[in-house]
């Protein structure tokens, strides 16, 4: 019985993109009213959740086919604006590591040619110097 239901809590909290403290209470609700059906239907089955509450992405659509349109507009871009700004944070980390491994390589090169007294900020940024001839 339990399974059933932690099964059924996690299909509807993944069926909720965000989660605002609107939404937040909204399936603490569910999830109380889950629980008190649970106990009065011992052996209770996720066929019976759904029968009596309805399939988890089914409760979120009637939730947010409630809600005014400005809101609900609202709520998707700060949604899209948070994952612009992840995409754009593992970009910068990427660059990051792209030019630590470039300087890692120069350094090694360097090293390699027998000039290993050079700094690798300094074969970075001043790479004119340490060219081959």
């Amino acid at each position: 019985m339990n399974n059933s239901i932690t099964a059924f809590l996690k299909e509807l909290r993944q069926a909720f993109p965000m989660l605002s403290e609107k939404e937040k209470q909204f399936y603490k609700d569910i999830s109380n009213s889950v629980w008190v059906f649970a106990e009065q239907n011992p052996g209770c089955t996720k066929e019976d959740l759904f029968e009596y509450f309805g399939e988890p992405k089914k409760i979120a659509s009637v939730y947010y086919s409630n809600m005014d349109s400005v809101t609900f507009y609202t709520k998707l871009n700060k949604v899209n604006r948070v994952n612009w700004m992840l995409l754009a944070c593992i970009v910068f980390l990427a660059a990051i590591a792209i030019v630590i491994l470039y300087l890692s390589y120069t350094a090694s090169v360097a090293a390699h040619k027998g000039t290993a007294g050079i700094n690798i900020i300094q074969a970075f940024f001043a790479p004119s110097l340490y060219k081959r001839q």
